[in-house]
Order: structure tokens, then C-alpha cells, then sequence
């Protein structure tokens, strides 16, 4: 009797202490329900805490304040922790959730035998106002009523990955921030994208995803394969992001060398490694050396890499472009074309064949000429690297 009274007599001073603060999340109403069967009430706000009752589906608490992901709660004159996430608070915000598959019905009770209002598509958020038995009252692009809880999965349940098994466009909660945080941390999405709402850039991003993870059919849906590739931190799937070089940071140091005077020999013609700059843009990635005896035939080094260069030039072109080659610490005036042609050197890179990198008085293969184009783009590299 002591205890339940000191427990109520806490709860009313932290009421009271709530209600004179308006920025408190718990300012007007703080009474919630249990989501889940069997559900610990711990003596800690950590899983490590000890069990002091089991509780149940819709068993009633008062919330006294939260802790991190817990919330502080009184039962039956109990006082301990209980996930926040097992938590429905009517009063503090709204639970979002979703159905997996479409034509789920939206009644006017909580019955089966009760009026269709109308009824509910995959992935759009339906908004949960009460939770009635097994039955939750919610708000769907205009209407009101009910929908079985088995029909819907919450969007902000703890766990890896939460209990998602489809996100899609359209779609906000927790759970669609933890999609967008785990694309954050492989360099998929920026942090400013890290909204709650699935929206374009998501989108995007999660076809991108799964083209870098090598999946059938990138739709930008984040279904069951794909969240299971994208929540194991085993596979070390990441997006590279172009280094970024301008000609403030080499100035000065840019070189002109002679194919026919150490030029040839910058780069191995067995698999070789450099870096290639984009004068214009100032996106690096690196490339691999496979041939040439007049220029240097080259391949993007791997599939990341060829990323990178089709971002520099959009669709694949014979143009030449202005590049810096990066060897060994020292940079070099040069020129590419960005157009993939036989034979190809490599299978994994994403690149269907090779292209060509030009220094001074390097030659083409066919006509054994000095090519001017690529001269001039030599030339204005050097240029620029060097402040002209």
C-alpha cells in the first residue's frame, strides 16, 4: 500500500511538473496502452533490467517520463521501464503503419461483420488514433475507422532494421528513417536526406542500392531481399563518393611528359594503377592500365570507379576530355575519351571494354597520328594545373 502510494504520489508531482512545462511531450494527457503480449515491465531502462510483471495487450499505464528509447511507467502500483516502441500514447503523436498488400478493408466498427468504408493500398500511411482490442481506430487520406491490427505493421517497432518487410515512396515513420540512416552510412544518401519520409531521393537511392548490390530488377522498393542485404554489415556495399579536386589544390604541380620520353612507362601495361581527375569537374576515380603501346588503354578499376566517370559525362562519348593522371604522388597533363570499346579487360568494372588516355605526342592505334584534340585538352590541363 506504501509502495502504490508513493508511486501515485510521484506520478502527480510529475504531472504537475509536466503541465508547467509546454514544450513537454507529456503536457496533457499521459496515459498509454501495451502493444504487445507478455511485454516486461523492467526495474531499469535496459533489457538487462529485472522482470517486474508481465504485461499484456492493451493493459493500461500511466507514463511518468521517458528515458532514451524507454519509457517510465506506473502499473498496478509498479513503477519500472517499458520499451517505448510497446508503448501506444494517444496523446503524444500519432503511430503511422502500413499494409503490405493491397485492398485491406478500412470498416466503420470494430468488427468484421461491420460496413467497408473503403479500402486501404500498399505502403499508404494510415494514421493510428486509438487502439481498440485487436482492432486499431485510425485516419486513412480522409476517413476514419477501423482496421485489424494484424493487417497493419507499425512503422516505428524496435529492432534492426525494425519489423519492415516492404518500404516504398510514400511512406514515413522510424522505420523509414533507420532505412535512410543504414543509405547514410554507405554513402547513398546525404545526412540532410535522413528525413522520415520516403521520398525521390530515397528512391533513388535505393535503386542505386540495388544495382550495387547486384539485385533483379532495381525499383527503388525496399522489400524483404533488399532490406536484408541493406541491414548486414557484413557485405561492405557502399557507394564511392568522387574525390573532389580543384586546380587551387595542385597548383604548381602539374607535369607535361613525352610519351616517347618516360611516358609510356608511367603506368604498367600489367594492370597498373592511377588516378584520373576531371579537369572540368574535379571528380577523381581510379583506373587500371590493360595495353597500349601509342597511349595507354585503360579501364575504370572497378565497378564504383566507372560510377564515378559516368557522372562526369553522362552518356558515353568520344569526346575528349581535359584530365589530371596521378602517379606515385606526381600529377601529369593527359586526355581521355570516355567511349568503351573492344576488347574488354575486365568482366567486374561495369565498363563494357576500354578507353583511351593521352599524353604528349602520344599517337592513336589506327592512323598513327598525334590526335589535336587530345593535344588541346593535354595542353589545357597543364594550364590550368599550373594557374595559366
Amino acid at each position: 500500500m506504501i509502495k502504490k502510494t508513493a508511486c501515485r504520489l510521484l506520478s502527480m508531482i510529475l504531472i504537475a511538473m509536466l503541465f508547467l512545462q509546454p514544450g513537454s511531450s507529456f503536457a496533457a494527457e499521459i496515459e498509454g496502452q501495451i502493444m504487445g503480449d507478455e511485454v516486461n515491465l523492467r526495474s531499469l531502462p535496459d533489457t538487462a533490467g529485472t522482470s517486474l510483471a508481465k504485461l499484456y495487450l492493451g493493459d493500461e499505464v500511466t507514463v511518468l517520463d521517458e528515458v532514451g528509447d524507454w519509457y517510465k511507467v506506473e502499473y498496478n502500483g509498479i513503477c519500472g521501464y517499458v520499451m517505448s516502441s510497446l508503448v501506444f500514447v494517444k496523446s503524444i503523436t500519432d503511430r503511422i503503419a502500413y499494409t503490405s498488400t493491397d485492398g485491406v478493408n478500412l470498416r466503420g466498427g470494430a468488427s468484421e461483420s461491420s460496413y467497408v468504408i473503403t479500402t486501404i493500398s500498399a505502403g499508404h500511411p494510415v494514421r493510428i488514433r486509438q487502439m481498440v482490442g485487436e482492432w486499431y481506430f485510425v485516419s486513412y487520406e480522409g476517413n476514419a475507422g477501423f482496421v485489424r491490427r494484424d493487417m497493419v505493421t507499425l512503422s516505428n517497432m524496435s529492432g534492426i532494421g525494425g519489423s519492415a518487410t516492404l518500404l516504398k515512396y510514400g511512406m514515413e515513420g522510424s522505420e523509414v528513417k533507420k532505412l535512410q540512416q543504414e543509405l547514410y552510412r554507405r554513402n547513398f544518401i546525404s545526412q540532410a536526406s535522413v528525413t522520415g519520409y520516403y521520398g525521390a531521393k530515397t528512391r533513388e537511392a535505393i535503386k542505386d542500392f540495388q544495382k550495387a548490390a547486384k539485385l533483379s530488377g532495381a525499383d527503388g522498393v525496399a522489400g524483404p531481399e533488399t532490406l536484408n542485404i541493406l541491414y548486414d554489415r557484413t557485405n561492405g556495399i557502399k557507394k564511392t563518393i568522387a574525390q573532389m579536386i580543384s586546380s587551387r589544390d595542385i597548383k604548381g604541380m602539374v607535369r607535361m611528359i613525352d610519351w616517347f620520353n618516360g611516358g609510356n612507362n608511367l603506368v604498367s601495361r600489367n594492370g597498373g594503377i592511377a588516378t584520373v581527375t576531371d579537369v572540368k569537374t574535379g571528380k577523381s576515380f581510379k583506373i587500371r592500365r590493360s595495353g597500349g603501346t601509342k597511349h595507354m588503354d585503360v579501364h575504370p578499376a572497378s565497378a564504383s570507379d566507372t560510377a564515378v566517370m559516368r557522372s562526369i559525362v553522362g552518356g558515353w562519348t568520344w569526346a575528349r576530355r581535359a584530365i589530371w593522371l596521378t602517379v606515385n604522388g606526381r600529377v601529369y597533363a593527359a586526355s581521355m575519351n570516355c567511349m568503351p570499346h573492344s576488347p574488354d579487360p575486365s568482366r567486374s568494372d561495369n565498363f563494357p571494354g576500354h578507353f583511351c588516355i593521352h599524353l604528349k605526342n602520344s599517337r592513336t592505334h589506327g592512323g598513327n597520328r598525334v590526335d589535336p584534340d587530345h593535344q588541346a585538352c593535354i595542353q589545357r590541363a597543364f594550364n590550368v594545373g599550373n594557374g595559366g
